[in-house]
């Protein structure tokens, strides 16, 4: 039963990327994969918007991480922010810096 809130979480995450994007609409076919940064994406246009090559067709394996709870911001390649850099190797984001995610808006 695990799966349903990865795969809703993901969702959330790819309407969320979308939208930082081109503004066009991904909605239609529920079509899951799996994405070069170990994101599942709902479908390939969403993949598409945040500029990620497809890695697998369906869902990306489950990474179980263990964290501690330092709070050391750190500021993802993608541009999300992460607890601290444990956090982001996690969601497999290598590249970061310290500190908070600049506002875009």
């Amino acid at each position: 039963m695990e799966v349903i809130p990865v795969i809703a979480g993901t969702l959330v995450i790819s309407l969320y990327l979308s939208d930082l994007s081109s503004g066009a609409s991904c909605f239609g076919s529920f079509a899951p994969l799996c994405g070069q940064d170990g994101i599942t994406y709902a479908n390939e246009c969403y993949a598409k918007q945040a500029h990620v090559e497809v890695k697998d067709n369906g869902p990306c394996p489950e990474k179980r991480c263990r964290c501690n709870r330092i709070m050391i911001d750190v500021c993802g390649h993608n541009g999300i922010q992460y607890n601290n850099p444990c956090l982001a190797r996690c969601h497999y984001v290598e590249r970061y810096t310290f500190g908070k995610c600049e506002d875009t808006e």
